[in-house]
């Protein structure tokens, strides 16, 4: 079972699907430092850099079918120790998460976020999250 993580930072959802029986075929990540330590620990899997620049069809072709996509999308837009400008912040990069998802069709989907994100604008950004994931 394939596997494509989303935000990779060093590695952690990497790990846990490993551990559940899927081989990571690509990360995601364009923080310098995190990238260093992937490369470190797995060379032989591809980083595909800003995944707003990600382009599915290419991701379907390099790596077949994706049966896990995992996402730590960025937590300052919805952190409770930010300043919380939710889709106004750059770094809301739930709506490119979700776009790939709507296009790659994973069987399953694992994300996370702070807890400041359940109440984010009264609550509608997570609970919207939740609709698209259940509706797809």
């Amino acid at each position: 079972m394939k596997h494509l993580d989303l935000f990779s930072g060093i590695g952690g959802f990497k790990l846990a699907a490993e551990w559940a029986g899927f081989e990571t075929v690509a990360f995601s990540e364009i923080h310098e430092w995190c990238d260093g330590i992937l490369e470190e620990h797995w060379p032989e899997i591809p980083n595909i850099g800003d995944i707003r620049d990600a382009d599915s069809e290419e991701i379907i072709r390099d790596y077949g079918n994706i049966d896990l996509i995992t996402a730590g999308v960025p937590c300052q837009p919805a952190s409770l120790v930010g300043e919380r400008q939710g889709v106004a912040d750059d770094r809301w990069l739930w709506p490119e998460t979700l776009k790939l998802i709507s296009e790659i069709k994973p069987r399953w989907f694992v994300g996370e976020n702070p807890r400041g994100i359940l109440n984010l604008n009264n609550g509608d950004k997570f609970f919207g999250i939740i609709d698209w994931l259940r509706n797809e």
